[in-house]
């Protein structure tokens, strides 16, 4: 077997890292050939000028960019087929391109991972393509063989019987549990972006309490919009792929607060992944993926309210035994449910039912 990967990204970009990249090696143990093109801006709805965006060289302009447009497809596809199957990974393809890829007669994987049938309200640029984006995601998943995505939430907005669940995966060899060290502080911890700060806000001032009242306690924060630090005195780590381990390796606790949406209900746990693989109990909103990844009490806690979230994390804080019982539990889990060696044997098994 042959399968050509189209990343939404390199490895930096998380979705593509988890989804695509950490797959490889897991695939060529199985003996099957894979190649990984990154998603091109001609291929997408970007709209990049060539030159600068004036009366002289609109024209030129136009012609150029509709050239390399063209052009990037033809070579796209001519490289497609030559592979037995194309595993498109979060790329939202024009109706023109997915019939040509038909044409080739390969098998078409479509691969998500977030609710990218809607646009988030953070990225309003895009609001005026939002029509167009529904429809080539609808396009690509009625010409798709194989659809492969998340959770339950955007199953249902699939509509189709061809449908394989894989949630995460995640490293359980690069995420792995510390050695057990004495520390004289208790870490509540956090990893993500400057976009998904904003979630933060829903317990921030909560987390605020709880290292005030606890001088053991204190908040990292990594990836998180810097100025976080000033408004509310946490740590703030840069991400970085070479030290996302070590930073994480420093948390006790970890968090993912959400406010439920439609956007939310579609988002990937993958910050829960990573505290599960590390060893690391969690407490988190009851919403979307979180309920199936946090089985409560079990490898941590879910909390629906400003309470909810207090009472468990001032518990977990208090009570060291409990964060290694969770956290031991959380990493069986991440071990036996959700690591790659299970989910490539999910995937291969899938695509080999469409071939």
């Amino acid at each position: 077997m042959k399968v050509l990967f189209l990343a939404a990204g390199d490895r930096l970009l998380p979705s593509s890292r988890t989804r695509v990249f950490q797959y490889l090696p897991h695939l060529q143990k199985k003996g099957i050939e894979s190649k990984v093109i990154i998603h091109e801006p001609t291929l997408s709805l970007g709209n990049r000028c060539v030159f600068p965006f004036n009366a002289v060289f609109r024209a030129i302009n136009g012609l150029l960019k509709a050239f390399a447009r063209e052009l990037g497809v033809f070579r796209f596809v001519s490289l497609a087929g030559r592979y037995d199957v194309l595993f498109m990974q979060k790329v939202l393809l024009d109706h023109d391109t997915v019939k040509k890829l038909k044409k080739t007669g390969k098998k078409i994987v479509f691969d998500f991972d977030d609710a990218i049938f809607r646009i988030h309200e953070t990225d309003s640029g895009l609001k005026e393509k939002e029509e167009e984006i529904k429809k080539r995601f609808d396009n690509i998943v009625g010409n798709s063989d194989l659809i492969v995505l998340e959770n339950d939430h955007n199953a249902e907005h699939v509509g189709k019987s061809n449908v394989l669940k894989i949630t995460g995966p995640i490293d359980t060899e690069r995420y792995a549990p510390r050695k057990n060290t004495v520390k004289e502080k208790v870490v509540i911890g956090w990893i993500g972006s400057r976009t998904t700060t904003i979630y933060l806000k829903e317990i921030t001032e909560l987390l605020r309490r709880v290292t005030r009242k606890y001088g053991k306690a204190e908040v990292l924060l990594i990836g998180a919009d810097p100025e976080m630090a000033d408004l509310a005195g946490f740590e703030i780590a840069e991400w970085k792929l070479d030290t996302e381990v070590g930073n994480l390796a420093r948390f006790d606790i970890g968090v993912m607060p959400l406010k439920d949406d439609e956007w939310t209900r579609g988002k990937g746990g993958y910050k829960l992944l990573q505290y599960m693989a590390m060893g690391i109990p969690s407490v988190a909103s009851p919403v979307g993926i979180n309920r199936q990844l946090i089985r409560d009490g079990h490898n941590g806690y879910l909390a629906g309210n400003a309470g909810e979230w207090l009472e468990k994390i001032e518990y977990l804080i208090n009570n060291p035994g409990e964060r290694a019982r969770m956290g031991a539990n959380a990493r069986k889990d991440a071990e036996q449910v959700y690591s790659f060696h299970k989910a490539t044997e999910k995937l291969v098994h899938a695509i080999n039912e469409i071939l």
